[in-house]
């Protein structure tokens, strides 16, 4: 776990591919290696097509693997893997901010981050 003064996001910012767009949005995560649990509900920071900062209650180690689920579509989830590569606990209050970096499982998984959830933010704003 990191314990800077100063961010995680500003000591990055200029290392990123995608731009960050700030956003809190609901979404249910849960560790890869635990099936048919009930995942955590968290909500989103910001998130760009390669990844997402998230505040969660509990630390995570990086390079644990999670399931993501998003509700934005009204009969699905959209639903894919990212992987932790930084946890921080909140300056003020209880929780933590994770950096999860998306893990698409295909190509195809790949285009729909891109394609449906990235424009999906970008449309809500």
């Amino acid at each position: 776990m990191r314990n800077n003064s100063r961010s995680h996001s500003e000591s990055v910012s200029d290392q990123r591919s995608f731009p960050r767009i700030t956003k809190a949005v609901s979404v249910e995560i849960s560790p890869a290696s635990v099936q048919e649990q009930a995942g955590e509900k968290a909500v989103t920071r910001n998130i760009s097509g390669g990844g997402l900062s998230i505040t969660v209650s509990s630390p995570y180690k990086t390079k644990t693997l999670l399931v993501l689920k998003f509700s934005i579509y009204s009969d699905a989830d959209f639903i894919t893997l990212g992987e932790v590569t930084w946890c921080q606990k909140l300056p003020d209050e209880p929780g933590y901010f994770i950096g999860v970096a998306f893990k698409p499982r295909s190509f195809s998984e790949a285009k729909k981050i891109y394609s449906v959830l990235y424009p999906y933010f970008m449309t809500t704003l």
